[in-house]
């Protein structure tokens, strides 16, 4: 049995936070009912629709009370960043959970969706740390998370090697929530145990947004204006706002483009360059391909015209379909 009493999970992946949230629970239940143990509050909503002091009072005297109907219990109370401010709730707070880290019958599971810990009231943060334990989820726009991947689909009694699961991100995007709905799509249609194939993510996975987007990044790489544009119009015109995603992915792409091509300046073989790079054969030989296209003169200025664009594109959306578009020109006809 754990000792630590309070949980913290934090970061900007709600996906894993609410999967190491699941993972104490279930280990703290051992086999109990969660209904009768497992308790949750949404901080926010407590401080916006409890705004007599006694109500907040009451709050904090259930979590003191031991558990009547079962031998243990489990709080989960969410969004703690947004008590951050309210000084005299933390330091009632702060009391209470001293007596819980010392229970022996009561686990506090705290989750919030940040980025840095200096987002949390600094007195609970540290009084959490002395008594339980921190972890932090934060991922990048850059993300490969094809680990995951590969654990969750044996979760859901298929298998998927790693090249596959690196394709499955490049088709799907990385973002979990996308990749976890295209698996159980994929347990429903293939037989249990199956290996997922190549064949098998072609066929079958068709991304929103991410799959636009690598379309566009692959028109781009092909020097192909017109698809490119006609595709930069279908997702600005749904999602008005994903412009610097798409720019994020596009400088991405070329960055692998320009690594590409001075390895194959430097004669570097190709099986070498899939290897160092992680990439998909079937994604790499088109990489590889499309790099062929452009000479290292032609990366290295679209290379310092993303850098240039960068800061006014991701802060001005107002002009961004406008700025991408002479981007595109300038990848596909410089």
């Amino acid at each position: 049995k754990m000792k630590e009493r309070l949980i913290l999970i934090y970061g900007n992946n709600k996906v894993l936070i609410e999967e190491e949230q699941k993972r104490y629970e279930s280990l703290f239940l051992a086999g109990r009912d969660a209904e009768l143990c497992v308790q949750s509050f949404n901080m926010q909503d407590l401080l916006k629709f409890s705004q007599e002091e006694s109500q907040r009072d009451q709050f904090l005297l259930t979590l003191q009370t031991p558990p009547f109907l079962t031998d243990l219990q489990i709080f989960i109370l969410s969004q703690l960043e947004s008590i951050k401010g309210h000084k005299d709730f933390i330091a009632k707070l702060a009391d209470v959970l001293a007596l819980v880290a010392k229970s022996a019958d009561t686990w506090i599971i705290f989750t919030a969706q940040i980025n840095k810990e200096q987002e949390l009231p600094a007195a609970l943060l540290k009084l959490i740390k002395a008594s339980g334990k921190v972890h932090k989820f934060v991922t990048y726009d850059d993300a490969v998370p094809d680990q995951w991947c590969m654990n969750r689909a044996k979760t859901l009694g298929l298998m998927l090697p790693k090249p596959a699961a690196l394709l499955l991100v490049s088709l799907a995007g990385n973002q979990l929530a996308r990749l976890g709905s295209e698996l159980e799509k994929l347990s429903l249609l293939l037989p249990q145990g199956a290996t997922i194939t190549q064949d098998d993510l072609l066929k079958n996975v068709h991304g929103g947004t991410e799959s636009s987007i690598f379309r566009i990044t692959t028109s781009l790489s092909e020097r192909k204006l017109t698809p490119a544009l006609e595709t930069l119009d279908q997702i600005l015109g749904q999602s008005p706002n994903e412009h610097a995603l798409l720019f994020t992915l596009i400088a991405r792409q070329f960055r692998k483009l320009m690594q590409i091509s001075c390895a194959l300046q430097c004669h570097t073989a190709e099986s070498e360059i899939l290897k160092s790079l992680a990439l998909h054969p079937f994604l790499g030989k088109r990489l590889i391909a499309q790099a062929r296209l452009f000479s290292n003169k032609e990366l290295f200025f679209i290379i310092n015209q993303l850098a240039k664009m960068d800061i006014p594109l991701k802060f001005n959306a107002v002009h961004a379909k406008q700025r991408l578009q002479h981007l595109f020109e300038t990848i596909c006809k410089h």
